[in-house]
């Protein structure tokens, strides 16, 4: 399953919605955000439908607490979100 946080391009929005992307559409899901989602147990009611061309894709996490910069499989380092 791929999920996403995306609003339709003639409708902007600063959080965006929760959706599932299935072949070339998105599926609007009955969340807040992603972590509601998970929270609830990974399942919400679907409403409507999207081409995905005629939607924007937005980070799925607007404000993360912590940031995770890899270098390579066995190094990396914090950084700042702020």
């Amino acid at each position: 399953m791929r999920l996403c946080m995306f609003h339709p391009v003639d409708h902007p929005l600063e959080r965006g919605w929760v959706g599932r992307i299935e072949d070339d559409r998105v599926i609007q899901l009955a969340a807040q955000t992603l972590q509601a989602f998970f929270s609830g147990g990974g399942a919400a009611r679907e409403h409507a439908v999207y081409p995905l061309a005629a939607v924007r894709l937005l980070a799925p996490v607007m404000h993360p607490p912590a940031v995770r910069l890899f270098d390579d499989q066995t190094s990396f380092a914090f950084a700042n979100p702020a």
